[in-house]
């Protein structure tokens, strides 16, 4: 009987692609206060990656998402959607949704990256006296 221990299945590419954006916001060092409570390697929490579905949304976002932050009184969701209709469609080629997270904070996604760069590049934007700031998902 063959054993098939340490053999793991290829991965696809956007687990692989997943994996790597992972990997790459975990190499900040450990601070003095972080440290202290990992007593040895082992005691280190593993993180299982989810299921490939996420993976695909997970970067996708990264892809065409802008983090928006609003200044000042926080703007109702439907005023942010009314407000980017007219604002930032007609700049656009395609559509672009937001998504109300809380605290003044909006994730906008756009329908192509090219969109989603024209407004990160002209930024910031005002809503009255409400300043919006932006920042890509992922850099």
């Amino acid at each position: 009987m063959e054993s098939t221990r340490g053999t793991a299945p290829p991965l696809n590419p956007e687990i692989s692609a997943f994996k790597a954006l992972i990997a790459a916001s975990q190499k900040r060092p450990l601070t003095a206060s972080q440290q202290k409570f990992v007593k040895k390697l082992g005691s280190i929490p593993t993180v299982a990656l989810p299921e490939e579905e996420t993976c695909k949304a997970t970067l996708n976002l990264a892809e065409r998402g802008l983090i928006g932050q609003f200044t000042g009184l926080w703007p109702s969701p439907k005023s942010v959607e009314n407000w980017t209709q007219r604002n930032w469609s007609p700049l656009i080629k395609d559509g672009v949704k937001s998504y109300f997270v809380g605290k003044g904070f909006f994730v906008f996604v756009f329908e192509n990256p090219e969109d989603r760069s024209l407004i990160f590049r002209n930024g910031p934007y005002f809503m009255g006296p409400q300043g919006l700031y932006t920042q890509q998902v992922s850099n």
